[in-house]
């Protein structure tokens, strides 16, 4: 009963991990470093089936498959600095980081050998030693994350990014390493345990299904979050059409007469226009979809009210207004970058600030006369022609 409890639930994270990377599949996150967490994931199911299957079966048909299963672990630690690496490089892939997969590579192949009884004895008693393999594989986890950790420290210490999307992925990212590092931990021991107290010890299986809880995790990450898969680190393309949707430019102030009377001079005005302008630059705070007057007026340790009169002297706008349209001016960038013309639309609305597809539309529409939809397709018929 205990076999086929712990055998359901390690197929209900199989299941549910092939679900998962069907999901970054469809995104298309084939860069920035998704494709090592593809082949992460492809690791954690293929320890999931191995554990699934018939041991004496696999000893018996498949002996290699069967040691290596031994060695798993050895590739949590470089695909999850891989991942990292290259989430933030978002660049090819460098072979000369296929080194990182040497250890695994000459495990498998003393397995081989020793499938088929031709291994140095000296060799195979050193890497088949469970207690020696267990020291590796820990060392490996151990350096590999701390590399990662290190990595993701120093990209928040150059890039700082302030973006709401930015923010979440930092955050993401940092769980990810550290449950990754426990996860790997565990797994090692529970692979050491089952060697070394075989044929007994079989409550120890159980210690899989923290694999199961990891994708499930991943998995309600991509749900709730699904701003964290998405590629915004890295320089941004330049879009070769220019877009009709420029960011706001600031007016020269004139004092209106209902104002008068707000305690909020001419230079008071211009030194929070220019704190203003500094924030929708620098820190793109506008693609917060939770956004509101209260909290950008927080932000620049102003009033509601004094907000409201720079906007209303410098844009002759509404709050609402002057934020949407640089959510606007955003989307009308990503709809035909290269990453943003295969994304779906209400995709793209959550990546520039707005919390609904319909008001993403009908804001849209009033700004530039088209919907999304029709703006994309107008624009990239226009690159088109002008490559042909």
């Amino acid at each position: 009963m205990n076999t086929q409890l712990n055998i359901f639930l390690l197929l209900f994270g199989g299941i549910q991990g092939l679900l998962l990377s069907f999901f970054l599949v469809r995104k298309k996150l084939y860069t920035s470093g998704y494709l090592f967490l593809l082949l992460y994931l492809g690791v954690l199911l293929l320890q999931i089936t191995l554990k699934v299957m018939s041991k004496l079966w696999l000893m018996e048909n498949w002996t290699t498959l069967y040691l290596a299963s031994h060695a798993l672990p050895l590739l949590y630690g470089p695909l999850a600095f891989l991942f990292i690496k290259y989430f933030f490089a978002q660049k090819s892939f460098d072979s000369r980081d296929s080194i990182h997969f040497l250890p695994i590579t000459i495990y498998l192949l003393v397995a081989s050998l020793e499938s088929k009884g031709i291994a140095p004895d000296w060799l195979d008693g050193l890497l088949f030693n469970p207690h020696f393999r267990l020291i590796a594989l820990i060392t490996s986890i151990a350096i590999y994350h701390v590399f990662a950790l290190r990595l993701w420290k120093y990209n928040d210490s150059v890039h700082n990014p302030s973006s709401v999307e930015k923010n979440a992925q930092k955050g993401w990212l940092l769980q990810f390493i550290w449950f990754s590092t426990i996860i790997a931990v565990l797994i090692s021991f529970v692979l050491y345990l089952l060697y070394v107290t075989y044929p007994a010890g079989h409550e120890y299986r159980f210690g899989f299904i923290v694999l199961t809880l990891f994708i499930y995790w991943l998995s309600y990450k991509a749900l709730s979050q699904p701003g964290v898969f998405s590629v915004v680190y890295g320089p941004r393309e330049i879009n070769p059409l220019k877009t009709e949707v420029p960011i706001p430019a600031f007016r020269v102030y004139h004092p209106p007469v209902k104002y008068s009377n707000s305690g909020l001079n001419e230079e008071r005005v211009k030194e929070i226009a220019a704190s203003l302008e500094q924030l929708m630059k620098n820190e793109r705070i506008y693609l917060d979809p939770e956004l509101s007057i209260d909290k950008l007026a927080e932000k620049l340790s102003v009033s509601r009210h004094h907000l409201s009169q720079v906007l209303n002297d410098y844009q002759q706008k509404s709050y609402y207004d002057y934020i949407n349209s640089f959510r606007v001016a955003e989307a009308a960038t990503l709809l035909i970058s290269p990453q943003g013309e295969k994304q779906k639309i209400a995709a793209i609305a959550y990546d520039a600030g707005f919390n609904s597809l319909s008001a993403f539309n009908e804001v849209f529409k009033k700004h530039t006369g088209k919907t999304p939809s029709e703006y994309r397709k107008e624009k990239l018929n226009d690159l088109r022609k002008q490559r042909v």
